[in-house]
């Protein structure tokens, strides 16, 4: 399967809290990017490998789609979440997986997010727009574990930075 070269960046947060957090996901990230998901929850599971979660994309951001995430691996030691994702309606991909690695950050208090984005047929182009939308998420959510203050500061850059990014795909 091809892979998009390793992304990488570091927020201001643990590790530890980072993976935590993502365990609720399908509660926070509504309540932290509203202008990206209307609503989002739990099918099965209780966040750990084997949960499966719906969330809905606002009509603005996505037309209304639903994305479906199903967590094949978290490794609460090792710091590793893996999950398959599936866009309603995107045809690009029959198969699109993310694979994430948290490592502690050169400052105390800060990790490193390694994202490895799989997918398929390998004729398909990179999940540039993908990967674009990930990044706010992670953003406001390391924001939010961080300081409620710094969270708006934050989102803000987070914004302007994916606006950059798509500016120049």
């Amino acid at each position: 399967m091809p892979s998009f070269p390793e992304q990488s960046a570091v927020y201001p947060t643990t590790p530890d809290k980072l993976l935590e957090a993502f365990k609720r996901l399908d509660t926070l990230l509504p309540n932290l990017i509203p202008s990206v998901f209307s609503k989002a929850h739990k099918l099965q599971g209780d966040g750990g490998a084997g949960t499966i979660a719906e969330y809905v994309y606002t009509p603005e951001f996505a037309a209304g789609r639903t994305l479906k995430v199903t967590t094949e691996l978290f490794d609460e030691v090792g710091h590793i979440f893996h999950a398959d994702f599936q866009l309603e309606g995107d045809w690009r991909y029959s198969c699109f997986k993310v694979h994430i690695q948290l490592v502690p950050g050169l400052l105390h208090g800060t990790t490193r997010v390694r994202y490895t984005f799989i997918y398929e047929p390998e004729t398909a182009p990179p999940p540039l727009d993908i990967i674009a939308a990930a990044h706010p998420g992670v953003v406001a959510l390391s924001a939010y574990l961080y300081d409620e203050h710094e969270f708006q500061r934050s989102l803000s850059a987070s914004t302007e930075s994916t606006k950059n990014l798509t500016e120049t795909v």
